[in-house]
């Protein structure tokens, strides 16, 4: 995932962490640390570090004592690459600098003046294979629609997965000036991204989802192969389609279910249903440590 997204990401994660609680602190409850890090197989990756904000809109200045990251036990070296603002939110970035790999253990700690420390895990999940069989036009509700075919492998473990289509510019410059678009896609079409029923829909949940990134699991395959069918209604200015797959930790699943939950809850707003909280994994504050693998799926050959 590029930076862009998981800065974006961070932000909105901050900006909800907190707002639906069902644990209500007192006015003047202490401030936690909020950390925000997604390792992926590379040389390294960035952490996010702020303060949360009590119910009195009070936040501790961040005045950090300790930081560390282990990969199986072993520490990386981790350096401070920038002090900046998150919307309203003073962010300190670190850079973790390593090799990592799927099936590594990420462990991070943090302690700041006033606060009391955190700690998170996640295990970087191993990869899968996909190959893309082919795309046609079909008709839906009176609507043309682009359908892909992806073709993805089950595991012995369960596992966590997410699917994303963008419409991609040939023109290199002209993608980079207009940003990526990522397209919705009809889940009703493709029962392992529908997580809603007619009657949820029916009743205040919105089929939305959180720049979207459809999550799934292969608890309905397991180990075989299963073929998603992409579905999205065809744009006018609909160019190159690319399908995006990610093998997701529980951790990165799990947050992003919260998100799609809570944004698709409408009726819960206005206090007719649960109120859906945010996921944090963070033991002593908020905030999530998640990991993650891009896979490039392969293209099937034409006969």
């Amino acid at each position: 995932m590029n930076r862009s997204i998981i800065c974006s990401l961070i932000l909105l994660l901050l900006l909800v962490a907190c707002r639906d609680s069902l644990h209500l602190e007192p006015m003047g409850g202490n401030n936690r640390l909020v950390v925000y890090a997604f390792p992926a197989p590379g040389d390294g990756f960035d952490i996010h570090v702020s303060v949360s904000r009590s119910l009195a809109g009070r936040s501790e200045r961040l005045r950090m004592v300790a930081i560390t990251c282990r990969n199986n036990g072993v520490d990386c070296p981790i350096r401070q690459v920038a002090d900046t603002i998150l919307g309203e939110f003073p962010t300190i970035v670190y850079h973790v600098s390593g090799s990592f790999s799927a099936g590594d253990q990420v462990d991070l700690h943090a302690e700041a003046v006033g606060m009391a420390a955190v700690s998170a895990s996640t295990i970087i999940p191993l990869p899968t294979s996909a190959i893309l069989l082919g795309s046609d036009t079909i008709c839906y509700q009176g609507y043309a629609y682009t359908q892909m075919r992806l073709m993805v492998e089950g595991a012995a473990t369960l596992s966590y997965y997410a699917v994303r289509v963008e419409n991609r510019c040939n023109d290199e410059n002209e993608q980079e000036e207009s940003g990526r678009d990522y397209l919705q896609l009809e889940t009703t079409l493709e029962p392992l991204l529908n997580h809603y029923t007619g009657a949820d829909l029916n009743f205040g949940a919105w089929n939305d989802y959180y720049h979207n990134m459809y999550v799934f699991d292969n608890s309905s395959f397991g180990q075989l192969t299963t073929t998603l069918r992409l579905c999205t209604i065809q744009q006018p200015r609909q160019k190159v389609l690319r399908v995006h797959l990610f093998a997701l930790s529980l951790e990165y699943y799990q947050m992003l279910r919260s998100l799609n939950d809570r944004d698709n809850n409408d009726i819960g707003r206005y206090g007719l249903s649960m109120i859906y909280s945010t996921y944090s994994n963070v033991h002593g504050g908020y905030g999530c440590v998640a990991g993650y693998v891009a896979v490039e799926p392969q293209v099937e050959e034409k006969r």
